[in-house]
């Protein structure tokens, strides 16, 4: 007799995704992205890649003033507690 056993996917919230940070689950060697409940692995970013959002950041904020709030992961930021957004941990 064969038995089978469901895999079982959990989702990840902001929150357990910000507790994995402060206990060190994930480290600033991480290279991960929350996307829709799921935790997934993403190449670190490279200096061109970095420049292309740096430019379009700035390119970005001087077109749209105070009409909206333009904000870009960069490697190196950590999230903060006034962030309103979820930002890279890597």
């Amino acid at each position: 007799m064969t038995t089978s056993t469901a895999i079982q996917h959990h989702l990840l919230s902001v929150r357990d995704y910000y507790r994995m940070a402060e206990i060190n689950i994930l480290t600033e060697d991480d290279h991960v992205e929350l996307i829709n409940g799921e935790l997934f692995d993403m190449a670190p970013i490279g200096s061109f890649h970095a420049g292309l959002v740096t430019r379009l950041s700035r390119l970005l904020i001087k077109n749209l003033g105070e009409f909206a709030i333009v904000t870009a992961c960069i490697s190196g930021l950590k999230p903060t507690k006034n962030s309103t957004a979820v930002n890279c941990i890597n």
